[in-house]
């Protein structure tokens, strides 16, 4: 690889992040495209990810039919009764699956602040399912381990074929992501062998509560993961450009959504941002369900080389994927708080609780 000049590397540092609108990029050459039509993709993620951090990609390979049955899937198991719905609590896995219910997880507390926020949704969460005596199963690693699967009738092939279907698409954009970075674009390829990666089904529910910054959607955070690949049906998803403004990212027709995450972030050296992002409560049902993809949980992320110079000096320190995204999810999520707590499972003794992602240190208070 040539060495990159600070120029080559940070030549759009100085007016990222004042973006009013999301990109689309048509990911149509990682379909046969030739090595100039990959670089030119290349090059426009490469844009997005150190202006935006978030971009829609169309001409992604997925099948409307496959969407339209998850979100079936999804309303049919939403419609159980709380006590049904419950029989799947994901207190009840050791892999951090199943259903997660209003108030679970709660950013305000992570951060601090002195009461919790109430983002009005509920979810239920799949990921690569690993019984014991699977050959990619390793004991005693977090959140690897079997889904838990609600008996509800389509529930377990609708949304299985829609996992595997963006787990499909999530390692061809872990390739062009490669490029974008100035690396070869197999460079993921060996960390993406067990991943923990999640899709969750979101549902957000249908109120009267007032629109402040105690009744979030989802209140303002950044993604522990890589990147992130969403699909939803509704407005309300919004992405803080560097101005403090919260910038609309709607769907639209024919794409998904793509947020960088806290990896993206570290491995570029900040060059890319993991945007913060939030949903309003809009009191409306909505449905979204995002993929978060991330590396292996023993992969150690640090910053590039050639993404640091003398100029930009290394501004993260080393860690492991899986030890920044479980020790996240422990301070977000009320069950796994208490058993922390009550010395029942312990915090990764490599987590970097000092280390903020995003365009500033993330906020108690996004009102």
């Amino acid at each position: 690889m040539n060495a990159l000049t600070e120029t080559d590397i940070y030549r759009d540092r100085s007016p990222r992040g004042s973006f009013r609108e999301i990109p689309i990029i048509d990911l149509s050459p990682l379909s046969g495209g030739d090595s100039r039509s990959l670089e030119a993709l290349a090059q426009e993620i490469r844009l997005a990810c150190s202006r935006v951090g978030f971009f829609y990609i169309k001409n992604h390979g997925i099948e409307q039919d496959l969407i339209d049955r998850a979100y079936a899937a999804a309303r049919r198991f939403f419609e159980l009764p709380e006590e049904d719905k419950k029989l799947w609590h994901i207190s009840r896995s050791s892999a951090h699956r199943g259903f997660v219910p209003l108030y679970e997880e709660s950013f305000y507390e992570t951060l601090g602040a002195t009461t919790a926020n109430r983002d009005h949704k509920e979810c239920f969460q799949i990921g690569v399912d690993l019984p014991p005596e699977h050959p990619n199963f390793v004991p005693g690693i977090p959140l690897l381990g079997q889904n838990l699967w609600p008996e509800v009738a389509g529930f377990k092939p609708d949304m299985s074929a829609f996992f595997d279907a963006l787990t499909e698409l999530s390692r061809r954009l872990f390739r062009a992501f490669a490029r974008a970075l100035f690396l070869p674009e197999d460079y993921f390829d060996a960390s993406i062998t067990r991943p923990p990666s999640v899709l969750r089904m979101a549902h957000y529910i249908e109120n009267d509560f007032p629109a402040d910054a105690a009744n979030w959607g989802i209140s303002a955070h950044t993604d522990y993961e890589v990147f992130t690949i969403l699909h939803t049906d509704l407005p309300g998803l919004q992405a803080q450009n560097a101005g403090g403004e919260w910038v609309d990212v709607p769907p639209v027709d024919g794409t998904f959504i793509i947020n960088i995450g806290d990896m993206l972030e570290l491995l570029s050296n900040g060059a890319f941002v993991a945007t913060s992002h939030r949903v309003q409560n809009l009191g409306k049902e909505r449905f979204s369900f995002p993929m978060f993809c991330t590396l292996d949980y023993e992969t150690v992320v640090a910053p590039l080389p050639h993404w640091v110079t003398a100029k930009y000096p290394s501004a993260y320190q080393p860690m492991r994927s899986g030890a920044h995204l479980y020790s996240s999810i422990i301070r977000a999520y009320g069950y796994l708080r208490k058993r922390w707590h009550a010395g029942e499972l312990s915090m990764p003794e490599d987590a970097d609780v000092d280390t903020h992602f995003g365009r500033s240190k993330k906020m108690k208070d996004v009102s």
